[in-house]
């Protein structure tokens, strides 16, 4: 297995975490968020949820509809750093990958996002804390996935050892089946200088917290483990060492 460390360019392309309500709040919160004036951040645009429904009666054609509602609004930092999203279920923040400098801001920010739902969201219980941290892998040409990727795809025996596009999704439970490690890996055609693969690693676990909660933090801190060794466990110590 490989060692967890910290490495000088962690191939980092978003960090994410989110924080989720067991349902939604009214509707009128989205005007409660909408009139947030949040430091250094500026309103962007309304969060929809869309809604598909198709109904079916005899002798007739099934008739679509498409609806959607606002859920939320969407702020970004001024140097277009970071994004907050303020939802009717909760909260999410995210960092981009070259702006990215450690854990400590990522959950500073997630607290600063938190403490601005807590002006319209009242008291209330939490259901899910979620991180998520989106990589691209470049692999050299020439190089075999299987000496970047530790769980890379593989192709049957008698058919050309040549890997285009691929997808895979691994659902790992943990904590007693309330959390979940969800780790994908999806590619694309190589190019001339590499072969990038999105190593998408995603740690969530359901509990039942008040908002005012300090375990919410407590808890998102031991996602933090988890999302390492999964990070980690899916790269050799080849791929590892080319992020030093």
């Amino acid at each position: 297995m490989t060692r967890v460390r910290k490495l000088s360019r962690p191939p980092i392309k978003e960090a994410l975490v989110d924080i989720q309500l067991p349902q939604m709040l009214p509707e009128n919160v989205i005007e409660q968020i909408e009139a947030l004036k949040i430091e250094e951040f500026v309103r962007l645009d309304a969060i929809l949820q869309v809604q598909d429904q198709v109904t079916i009666a005899a002798a007739t054609p099934p008739v679509h509809a498409t609806s959607s509602e606002r859920i939320g609004v969407r702020f970004r930092s001024r140097d277009g750093s970071k994004i907050l999203q303020l939802r009717r279920n909760g909260v999410g923040c995210s960092i981009a990958g070259k702006y990215y400098s450690s854990w400590d801001d990522l959950t500073s920010l997630a607290r600063f996002a938190w403490n601005q739902f807590l002006k319209v969201s009242g008291n209330g219980m939490v259901a899910w804390i979620i991180t998520r941290y989106v990589n691209l892998i470049e692999i050299p040409p020439g190089i075999d996935t299987e000496d970047y990727l530790a769980t890379g795809p593989r192709v049957p025996a008698d058919l050309p050892q040549v890997i285009g596009p691929f997808i895979s999704r691994v659902n790992v439970p943990i904590l007693d089946g309330r959390g979940h490690i969800v780790v994908s890996q999806l590619a694309n055609n190589p190019t001339p200088s590499s072969y990038p693969v999105v190593l998408d690693v995603e740690v969530r676990f359901q509990c039942a917290l008040p908002v005012t909660s300090p375990e919410i933090w407590n808890c998102l801190d031991r996602l933090r483990h988890f999302k390492n060794a999964a990070f980690f466990s899916a790269l050799t110590e080849r791929a590892v060492e080319a992020y030093e």
